[in-house]
């Protein structure tokens, strides 16, 4: 599809989200990523001028794909910086399982670091829109709330969606009063009650999603109710 670069903003520190404009309207499901091809851009390397990133807006909304990314120094999200507002681009293919369950009666457990956050902002979303009957939980890691994307809009997800259990992080930030601790098992446990049900989604660095693993893998978890990410940033 080819699209237009409409937005681009800071939504919080050393990330920015950036939306595209596309000419046609796009199907996918909450969750799926979408690859993007920069045209001609200002600066390159040798892995190229295309990229695939989570997708954080809603299938709902379709006449545009949305992605956030950490601010890097790589030749791509330079060129993506820097490219002027209304630029052409490629967008696709979108692909991707890391998607919600057909049957929504069925607890959810959300793991995630950092960026990790935009494939399940689009679920949430979605899972809002649609009045779905979830039971999800989220946990969310960052060492700052300063840092942490679409942190002002999860807090209100706790009011719009009917079963959403959002609990944050914060490791280094003197200034939160809430949770500091890094998730581990007791954590996740003191959360969540039976711990062997639910469905787990990891997301977050390569560290995170292996530590994050060997946590609901310690809980007797069956590898199929795992889902898990790793991202790597570039």
């Amino acid at each position: 599809m080819r699209a237009t670069i409409q937005e681009r903003k800071e939504i919080a520190k050393g990330t920015i989200e950036v939306t595209f404009a596309l000419d046609q309207k796009a199907q996918f499901l909450a969750g799926q990523y979408a690859f993007v091809t920069l045209q001609n851009p200002p600066f390159s390397d040798t892995r190229g001028n295309r990229r695939h990133f989570s997708i954080s807006n809603s299938p709902h909304k379709n006449n545009c794909i949305i992605i956030a990314t950490r601010i890097g120094k790589s030749a791509f999200k330079r060129s993506l910086r820097k490219i002027p507002i209304g630029t052409a681009v490629e967008i696709g293919p979108i692909a991707g399982a890391f998607t919600l369950p057909n049957t929504p009666n069925r607890p959810l457990v959300f793991l995630v670091g950092g960026i990790g956050i935009t494939p399940f902002m689009s679920m949430l979303r979605f899972v809002d829109e649609e009045k779905r009957d979830d039971y999800i939980s989220l946990f969310y890691a960052n060492k700052e709330c300063a840092s942490a994307a679409y942190f002002s809009e999860l807090q209100e997800k706790t009011k719009t969606i009917k079963h959403f259990q959002f609990i944050p992080t914060f490791t280094q930030d003197p200034t939160w009063e809430g949770e500091k601790r890094r998730i581990d098992a007791s954590f996740v446990k003191q959360y969540i009650k039976d711990v062997q049900k639910p469905l787990y989604y990891i997301v977050g660095s390569v560290v995170m999603v292996s530590a994050m693993y060997e946590v609901v893998t310690s809980f007797g978890v069956l590898p199929e109710q795992i889902k898990r990410e790793n991202f790597t940033g570039y």
